[in-house]
């Protein structure tokens, strides 16, 4: 059973293109057969095997032996589910588990869903409008199946000894595997040639798919990444820091009413810097909002931080360092710190335990339910970094007070898991160079990854390309004002990228904006109280002066290049700094990343 609290992390990036409209549907070349097992085994490519699978979610039906049909209802056509095993390395024996849904009525194409946190779940479900529109859909669950999306104890085998095939999997082979075998089968069930190809994910799966982009160019024709964790070191950095920041002391973390305290601070400072006071902040890196502050005078206990409380705050901002000042990992914006009831997970979610820390030098400073960020940091070290069990990553990870990362950190770190990391921008030259498509997405709000790396990767990028234009002709990032990490947040949350990209790779549409939309209780199916263009990068919308600031219409994309401004957060967060450890550092030759475009096996 997968724990409620993760299966956000395997589907989060389904939200982004709920608003797709079924359109195009045209009917499949040949008669679908009978979706039943039989019919499932006969049309898979060597190596697939149907059958029910452990992992899938939501949880398969009753009874379900690897293929159902699923009649239409509720507005959503009718479709075959079909779940099962592909052999990831057949010299070993390896597989990954699978799901794909086959809509009775195909648009000769095929869309994969990437996954969340460390993976280990299996989607099972497409949105809606993904089967309306007559997409062959499929999802995998890395290669590994874990109860928690942040569980990293599959990388060992019950001996203890590193789990290679389940780690290189999880890096990247277990998606490409099942997308290779996924195509195929999909044109044998319709007897019919696959015209086009994309992927979209968010989160890991936002990192799978600029992996994807990097290591195998002619998988896909167009790729939406959102809120992508680009390299697996640095977000554990992240992550760790955070967490070390709530463990200086006793009383280093802050409650829900002074973190209110601190998003109210924020938008006094910052909410106008984008032209309008209308509660949304375009640009949270040109905001100058110092948490120093809020700290209390003397005499004051309420209403203000310790001094404790404010160095949390400002670690949660700052940025993780190597020992010569290089910026390896960006710190996060100061946006919507508070979690007001919303759905969604912003830094309040990232940094929230269920009590306080028993123990500060404890190995597992927390009980059972710790912070996220502490989840997630304390199982790469401790499994894909250390490979052992036992390993304190409390007291055992080199990184002091200030964010300084040591060289052996840093070689450690990097050495065993950059190559699940795609933060290398040329890599994706034959990609883009094939004249295949990428949009890239961040919520300002994110609160577990940051914006700011996205920022940071696609301005080394366009440097690269020879300036913003050039990289836009092929690649496009939107950054999404008050979007939590992936959904929800204050800010309109929903929009169809897939349309875009469609748009993009068959009609050579490039989107110049995207139109977000925010729902009642961001539920599609409620009333919309505000709508938002989001300008590509690094354009910034603008409001007009005129008319419903919660109307699209009147904010316009310009032109302009004011998401580059970068004020003391920008700053404090490692903005415009290098982020790449110092060429001097000695990592182990075999675990370097692989050639630009490396098709690996």
């Amino acid at each position: 059973m997968v724990d409620d609290r993760f299966k956000y992390l395997a589907r989060a990036s389904a939200f982004a293109f709920l608003s797709i409209c079924a359109t195009g549907i045209r009917s499949a070349r040949a008669e679908a057969p009978q979706c039943t097992p039989a019919a499932a085994q006969a049309a898979a490519p060597a190596g697939m095997t149907i059958g029910p699978i452990g992992d899938a979610s939501p949880a398969l039906p009753a009874g379900f032996t690897g293929a159902m049909s699923i009649p239409a209802a509720n507005g959503t056509a009718g479709y075959c589910l079909i779940t099962g095993t592909i052999a990831t390395n057949p010299q070993t024996g390896k597989t990954t588990n699978f799901a794909t849904i086959l809509p009775e009525r195909w648009n000769g194409k095929f869309l994969f869903q990437g996954c969340g946190g460390l993976c280990g779940v299996t989607i099972a479900k497409a949105p809606p409008d993904v089967i309306n529109k007559g997409y062959a859909f499929s999802a995998t669950d890395d290669g590994h199946s874990a109860p928690q999306g942040f569980d990293g104890t599959w990388a060992l085998t019950a001996s203890g000894a590193p789990n290679e095939e389940a780690v290189v999997d999880y890096f990247y082979r277990a998606v490409h595997t099942v997308v290779g075998a996924s195509k195929t089968f999909a044109a044998n069930w319709y007897k019919g040639n696959l015209e086009r190809s994309y992927y979209t994910g968010c989160s890991d799966g936002g990192r799978e798919g600029m992996v994807e982009a990097s290591r195998f160019p002619t998988d896909f024709d167009g790729v939406i990444a959102g809120d992508p964790f680009l390299d697996i070191p640095g977000e554990t950095l992240g992550a760790y820091k955070v967490a070390k920041a709530l463990l200086r002391s006793p009383g280093a973390s802050v409650p829900p009413n002074l973190l209110k305290l601190v998003d109210n601070a924020v938008y006094a400072e910052c909410d106008a810097t984008d032209g309008v006071k209308d509660g949304l902040i375009q640009n949270p890196a040109a905001c100058s909002f110092d948490p120093h502050a809020l700290l209390c005078k003397p005499g004051q206990s309420t209403e203000c931080l310790t001094n404790d409380q404010v160095d949390t705050i400002t670690s949660y901002l700052a940025s993780v360092k190597d020992p010569r000042g290089r910026v390896l990992y960006q710190g996060y914006s100061p946006s919507d710190l508070y979690n007001d009831g919303l759905v969604g997970f912003n830094m309040s979610m990232w940094m929230k335990s269920a009590e306080p820390a028993h123990d500060i030098h404890a190995a597992e400073p927390w009980g059972k339910a710790p912070p996220y960020a502490w989840m997630f940091a304390d199982n790469v070290l401790r499994y894909l970094v250390a490979r052992d069990a036992n390993f304190d990553a409390n007291n055992d990870f080199p990184m002091s007070a200030k964010h300084v990362v040591s060289d052996k950190g840093i070689a450690a770190l990097y050495g065993r898991t950059d190559a699940g990391s795609a933060d290398v921008p040329s890599a994706l030259d034959p990609f883009i160079g094939q004249n295949r498509k990428l949009i890239l997405y961040h919520g300002f709000s994110d609160g577990w990854i940051s914006p700011y790396r996205t920022i940071q990767f696609y301005e080394d990028w366009a440097h690269q390309r020879g300036g913003y234009q050039k990289l836009q002709q092929s690649a496009r990032l939107f950054m999404v004002p008050g979007l939590y990490h992936c959904t929800g947040g204050p800010g309109p949350n929903t929009f169809d990228m897939l349309t875009a990209l469609e748009n993009w790779v068959e009609k050579d549409i490039a989107p110049e904006s995207i139109v977000a939309t925010k729902y009642v209780k961001d539920d599609p199916t409620k009333s919309a109280v505000r709508t938002m263009p989001l300008c590509k990068f690094p354009e910034q919308a603008e409001y007009s002066g005129n008319g419903d600031v919660n109307q699209a219409a009147n904010w316009q994309c310009s032109g302009n290049q004011k998401m580059l401004e970068v004020g003391h957060d920008g700053f404090l967060a490692g903005l415009r700094a290098l982020q790449k450890p110092h060429p001097d550092l000695e990592i182990p030759s075999q675990q370097k990343k692989p050639s630009q475009g490396a098709a690996d096996h």
